[in-house]
C-alpha cells in the first residue's frame, strides 16, 4: 500500500513539473479548481493596520473582501504563507487570520472568523474601489 501512495504521489508531483507548459507550480497548486472560494471577493480600498505574531507592524491597505478573507497590499513587510497575523481596517475592530497566499506585495487572508453579511456589505459600499 505504501509504495502504491507513493507512486501515485510522484507521478502527481511529477506532472506538477513538466516543463511543457510555461505554467509554475504554484499557480498549478493554487488553481480554482483545487481552492474554490467559498464567496465572490469584492473590490474595495480601504486602510489597514497589520501585526504579526512576531511584533511585525506595517500599514497597508485592503484591495477586495469578503466574509470569509481579504486581499492585503502592504507597504513594508512581507509575509510567509502561514502567518499569523492581525488585521485593523480604518475604523473597525482587529480581526485575525492566516495568510494563505503571497505574491509579490499582496497577500491573501482568510480570517478566523467569518464577517457577518451584512457587515460587508456596509464596508464594500462605504469604501468602493
Amino acid at each position: 500500500w505504501n509504495q502504491q501512495c507513493h507512486l501515485k504521489a510522484s507521478s502527481f508531483f511529477r506532472s506538477l513539473l513538466r516543463l511543457d507548459k510555461p505554467v509554475s507550480v504554484i499557480s498549478r497548486l493554487m488553481t480554482r479548481s483545487m481552492l474554490p472560494r467559498r464567496s465572490v471577493r469584492r473590490p474595495v480600498l480601504l486602510a489597514a493596520q497589520c501585526r504579526t505574531q512576531g511584533g511585525l507592524r506595517d500599514n497597508g491597505e485592503i484591495s477586495d473582501i469578503s466574509a470569509e478573507g481579504c486581499c492585503l497590499r502592504m507597504r513594508g513587510i512581507y509575509f510567509r504563507v502561514g502567518t499569523r497575523i492581525v488585521l485593523r481596517p480604518q475604523g473597525m475592530e482587529s480581526m485575525a487570520g492566516v495568510v494563505r497566499w503571497v505574491s509579490r506585495d499582496l497577500a491573501g487572508v482568510e480570517f478566523d472568523r467569518p464577517i457577518y453579511g451584512p457587515i460587508v456589505d456596509h464596508i464594500v459600499s462605504a469604501h468602493a474601489a
